[in-house]
């Protein structure tokens, strides 16, 4: 599938202008509050009109200025999810689910119902009405009904803005298996780096109405109107691991980072189950060479794939068997000589490391 997005608008003292093509798995729309994210969507899904442009998928026109073309939101096959579920609260979970299924052409039904109800864990809740769900179970609903409707592209409008971080980092679960289980593309707007880092195959950088850059997650590291955010928010890294062994005596659960294990304080996960953990970037230490004689828990050993100088901060995006931010200084950056596609070892102390 490929989005291409080509236009503009204007909003009293707000213009619109972007131009910007999707092809990845999961592409996520990034910037502050004000800068057009939600108004690209709409133009996208067709709940408003821009003034001049074109957007297509596959090269087939959903909106063409130029051919006078603008297909009603019903006609345009995109499954949106909002902030809030939006359910229709009359109906049980399975008839919401079920409502767009039910109109669609048999021969673009790709996506198995049951399949669907597995993934997000929500047969228990058929029965039950939208009135009767946590903010966590009513998402979870709307993305299946979303995805019942067979949609050849899935737009999340800060589906997490919502939910506190326990909430936020399971329903983040859910929507790394719908992607790699449904293979349905995404486009997925947030201004929270920690999401961005923890799904998005790309980002597009937007504000005030146009866009700033696109490419790789690690790209956002090096734009300087990105440096405030990091400022204020810091970076965390979330990170979804399978279970391996609990060990008591120790005091910590073991879990799969690639081919290394890392240990957090003991859980009462099920072996074989996947939890996320959160490791703040600036809790992270580097290191030349293996350390001796230490009381943290992790030493990993990493290879370092980008470095960028982020305000007062060094951002390096490692793997670990799994991709993590670490923040340290410019001057330790300067003072250890490192340098991208190197290994270096990565210190992590068990404690610091909140699991959800």
């Amino acid at each position: 599938m490929k989005l291409k997005v080509d236009i503009r608008r204007r909003a009293g003292t707000f213009y619109l202008d972007v131009a910007f093509s999707v092809e990845k798995t999961l592409t996520a729309i990034f910037g502050p509050s004000g800068s057009g994210k939600t108004t690209i969507l709409n133009c996208i899904t067709g709940v408003i009109r821009p003034c001049d442009g074109e957007i297509s998928i596959d090269g087939n026109p959903l909106y063409s200025s130029r051919d006078r073309i603008n297909l009603p939101p019903e006609n345009r096959h995109i499954g949106y999810v909002f902030q809030e579920g939006l359910l229709f609260p009359h109906l049980t979970v399975e008839k919401n689910i079920f409502y767009g299924f039910r109109q669609e052409d048999e021969a673009r039904c790709h996506i198995a119902p049951q399949a669907v109800i597995d993934v997000l864990e929500i047969k228990s809740l058929l029965g039950k009405k939208p009135g009767r769900l946590s903010g966590g179970e009513q998402q979870r609903v709307a993305i299946a009904r979303a995805l019942l409707s067979h949609p050849q592209l899935l737009i999340f409008d800060e589906p997490v803005s919502a939910l506190d971080w326990a909430l936020k980092s399971r329903f983040l679960r859910y929507l790394k298996r719908i992607k790699e289980e449904f293979r349905v593309p995404i486009l997925y707007v947030t201004h929270a780096l920690s999401e961005i880092m923890n799904l998005a195959d790309e980002v597009i950088v937007v504000k005030d109405g146009r866009v700033l850059a696109t490419g790789g997650v690690s790209s956002l590291f090096h734009y300087p109107h990105i440096f405030p955010i990091i400022e204020s928010e810091g970076l965390e890294n979330v990170l979804t691991l399978k279970v391996l062994l609990h060990n008591k005596e120790r005091g910590v659960t073991e879990l799969e980072l690639g081919n290394q294990r890392l240990l957090v304080p003991l859980s009462g996960a099920e072996i074989g189950s996947s939890v996320s953990v959160i490791v703040r970037a600036q809790d992270v230490i580097v290191s030349h060479e293996k350390p001796r004689g230490l009381s943290a828990r992790n030493i990993l050993e990493g290879v370092v794939g980008d470095v960028s100088i982020a305000g007062s901060k060094a951002v390096l995006s490692v793997d670990l068997g799994g991709r993590m931010i670490v923040e340290i200084t410019p001057e330790a950056l300067r003072e250890l000589g490192i340098n991208v596609g190197e290994k270096y070892f990565f210190i992590i102390k068990a404690n610091s490391i909140r699991v959800c």
